[in-house]
């Protein structure tokens, strides 16, 4: 039997107990008046995002916004411009877990209880309404953990640091990101931050993506980041692994949204049962989704061609959700789940067909 007890703390400024605050917006309360009598504040509060770094604070130059505690940290002007400030911010998460008889009892493994915290900083630059600065650091460590692995241990490191330019190009928008930054695809099946784990993925990337009606175009030039638990801000770049390609997304394909990409994963010296040597991998990727009345369903099939030294990669996966919500009190949603990799068949074949999950949750 495994129990795992988890909570999480996702903190708007630097201190803990204001969580709330910081999501609350103005919705429901009285208008709020400037110095114009006839003008209402409709402006609204921004919430705590996944991604720290995609909170739009500036809304809190506005006098007539409701303020709340810790808003002076969230709304630092930079000179006269308002739309230029700096934006702090805090995370930290702490996880018990109560593993007893691992592995049903068999083998050596033994109960263990312990405890797994990550605590985050970080630092959010806008310099006018185009430019982006964003540092944070992680610090995530096991305590009392038997067995500690390459995902449980990172003391104070860079987990992020890029500059970013977002602004409009033509009929759409273009959005650019280049230093050490977090990526994730659809339900993150295959690339994902690894959000479960107590230290999340990383990539040193140029990111580039250009949006237009229903549509979006990405590109991107990945290094993923190499973690060592030894000492503070030993992480490097992971110069033997490397991971880059190109992706669309597009709305409104019939009741849902189609998505798909192709990415080269390579790897210098991979290590497989039957094949040994340096993995140049084609990923191709295709996801559809959408919801038609009560149901709804995730789909998403994986294709992956090329060669591990002089072995040829045939592997596929599969992932898919499908659900259905009850027109009920608390609205339950019964739901399935399906999912399937390839592995390899014959020895000496010639052929790899052991699937590679690339960057997944992985919990």
């Amino acid at each position: 039997m495994q129990l795992a007890a988890y909570i999480g703390i996702a903190i708007a400024g630097l201190a803990l107990g204001f969580c709330e605050d910081t999501r609350a917006d103005n919705e429901g309360q009285p208008s709020q008046r400037t110095d114009t009598p006839t003008d209402t504040c409709d402006a609204k509060r921004p919430v705590v995002m996944f991604n720290r770094w995609e909170e739009d604070w500036s809304v809190l130059k506005n006098p007539c916004v409701p303020r709340k505690p810790l808003d002076s940290l969230k709304y630092i002007p930079l000179g006269a411009d308002p739309y230029s400030y700096l934006s702090l911010g805090a995370n930290l998460r702490e996880r018990l877990e109560v593993n007893d008889a691992p592995l049903f009892g068999i083998g050596s493994g033994h109960s263990d209880t312990y405890v797994i915290q990550r605590a985050q900083v970080s630092a959010d630059a806008r310099i006018g309404p185009y430019l982006q600065f964003f540092v944070q650091l992680e610090d995530a460590r096991p305590f009392g953990k038997d067995m500690v692995t390459p995902v449980d241990k990172n003391p104070l490191d860079l987990e992020q640091a890029f500059v970013a330019w977002v602004s409009p190009l033509g009929p759409g928008t273009v959005k650019f990101r280049v230093g050490r930054q977090e990526m994730a695809f659809d339900l993150q099946r295959f690339i994902s931050v690894r959000d479960g784990p107590n230290v999340r993925q990383a990539y040193d990337a140029i990111w580039a993506d250009y949006e237009y009606q229903k549509w979006r175009f990405i590109g991107y030039l990945t290094q993923p980041v190499q973690y060592s638990d030894v000492k503070a801000f030993d992480d490097t770049s992971n110069s033997h692994l490397t991971f880059s390609g190109v992706r669309f997304e597009r709305q409104g394909v019939g009741p849902g949204d189609l998505s798909g990409y192709y990415s080269l994963y390579t790897r210098d010296g991979a290590r497989f049962l039957d094949a040994q040597g340096d993995e140049h991998r084609n990923v191709f990727d295709l996801r559809y989704t959408g919801k038609i009345a009560a149901t709804d369903w995730d789909v998403e099939s994986m294709y992956q061609t090329g060669h591990v030294g002089d072995k040829t990669i045939a592997a596929w996966a599969v992932g898919s959700l499908f659900g259905y919500t009850l027109d009920s009190p608390w609205k339950p949603r019964f739901g399935v789940q399906v999912d399937a990799a390839s592995g390899d068949r014959h020895l000496n074949d010639g052929r790899v067909e052991t699937f590679n999950p690339l960057f997944p949750n992985g919990y």
